[in-house]
């Protein structure tokens, strides 16, 4: 895809001008360690160069590339990518220094695996262990105290402690989550033929935080099912797999506040002025959408354009107009049969 990001005038080596240049992203191949991989990478195109080549990088530009071809390679081998690494590590509020200190690394192996470097397998096993396990962490930093400081070691032991805490919450909300959808485990009408999918569930989400702007709750519920819905019309599938049930305000998911408070959905509670509570849901990581395919990501769009400038008010007028609603019972589950019918002109 090519974008044309608005961007300030800078100087074009091709031409020798100051202009702006037109920035593209596109698909580009490469071999890493004889492994072929497949990576989006981004370059300058001048207008006005004469030269046979009209396109050029910056030398940010060539870092921020080498980093997409070897996280490419990175996924090919099951590796944690660097934005991974950055996420494991930013988890525990350490810096790059500090993480490799607790490892007992070499201080600046952190901040390679980050910006240029591929771990190795071993290292890589062992970023994994303390990604998922706490416990396993604060064993390593109380052998390498010293290395901290006292009132450092403190800190990051309080942390350890709430992201522990955290953990064990998340645990509890999908537990629940998995218990809700339990009866509508097999693909059904009911589920838009898709057994709930927590990641694309996700993706779905942060998709919709990332282009709408000011995305509250009540919104977000209602292009959800839409997109379920356009996906299920369109390709015999949802994307989701999210059941959804007539509520007063339209369609809503069931276990909908267990879902929203998944990891990695981002929700901020607003209080207003007469005492009730909105629900804003920020961008989440882009990198959760990857897991989204073009078809399910072209249905996200779709009721974006549509729905974009929608109030809440606006989108739940327009729910109650559809069959799936007219035609239901509060409380009823909404067949995805209803899809075939949505009022979508």
């Amino acid at each position: 895809m090519n974008g044309n990001k608005s961007m300030k005038t800078t100087y074009c080596p091709l031409c020798g001008k100051e202009h702006q240049p037109r920035k593209v992203e596109r698909d580009a191949a490469t071999t890493i360690k004889d492994v072929a991989v497949t990576y989006r990478e981004t370059v300058f195109v001048c207008e006005h160069s004469d030269e046979e080549t009209n396109e050029y990088e910056t030398a940010s530009l060539t870092n921020r590339n080498l980093l997409a071809a070897r996280d490419a390679y990175r996924e090919r081998m099951h590796l944690l990518t660097s934005s991974e690494i950055a996420a494991l590590r930013k988890k525990y509020g350490l810096t790059q220094a500090e993480l490799a200190k607790v490892l007992g690394w070499g201080e600046v192996t952190v901040t390679r695996y980050e910006t240029k470097a591929i771990q190795d397998e071993a290292h890589d096993g062992l970023l994994r262990i303390i990604r998922d396990n706490p416990m396993e962490l604060n064993r390593f930093l109380d052998r390498n105290k010293k290395a901290l400081g006292e009132i450092r070691f403190g800190e990051l032991k309080n942390r350890i402690a709430q992201v522990m805490e955290e953990q064990g919450n998340a645990a509890l909300r999908r537990q629940a989550v998995q218990s809700a959808y339990l009866p509508f485990h097999e693909p059904s009408y009911a589920n838009g033929n898709t057994s709930f999918d927590e990641r694309k569930f996700t993706a779905s989400v942060n998709y919709l935080a990332s282009h709408v702007e000011y995305l509250y709750k009540t919104r977000l519920m209602k292009m959800l099912w839409y997109a379920d819905s356009l996906a299920y019309r369109d390709h015999g599938k949802a994307i989701t797999g999210a059941v959804y049930r007539h509520m007063p305000m339209g369609a809503l998911p069931v276990a909908y506040n267990e879902l929203l408070a998944l990891d990695g959905i981002e929700v901020k509670e607003e209080e207003q002025e007469d005492g009730s509570t909105r629900y804003l849901i920020s961008p989440g990581n882009e990198r959760t959408w990857e897991i989204l395919n073009k078809d399910e990501r072209a249905a996200l769009d779709e009721v974006i354009s549509k729905f974009k400038y929608f109030s809440a008010q606006n989108i739940v007028e327009h729910m109650h107009r559809e069959r799936a609603y007219l035609e239901t019972s509060p409380g009823e589950i909404i067949s995805f049969e209803y899809a075939h019918h949505l009022n979508w002109d």
